[in-house]
């Protein structure tokens, strides 16, 4: 049941080098392709070179319907 599963869904968040601004089109459309389908993430682990910008985490939590608090940047580092 619901209590007992969780949906990660693990998405690029790419940067545009000539901007320098972490683009969310790729994830917002990840999401609706997965919600078509009728699935919704519990959480999204965004891939990104460097930590997600407030910014970033309030507009993909907004288009995607789920909490910030449930969008988990996952970027790079010099050491695991």
């Amino acid at each position: 049941g619901e209590g007992n599963f969780c949906h990660v869904h693990v998405s690029l968040v790419p940067v545009v080098h000539s901007v320098g601004q972490q683009k969310t089109k790729p994830t917002q459309h990840g999401i609706m392709t997965l919600r078509s389908t009728g699935h919704a993430p519990d959480i999204i682990a965004c891939r990104a070179t460097k930590p997600l910008a407030r910014e970033t985490r309030n507009k993909i939590a907004l288009s995607c319907m789920v909490p910030a608090s449930h969008v988990v940047s996952v970027h790079d580092v010099k050491n695991i």
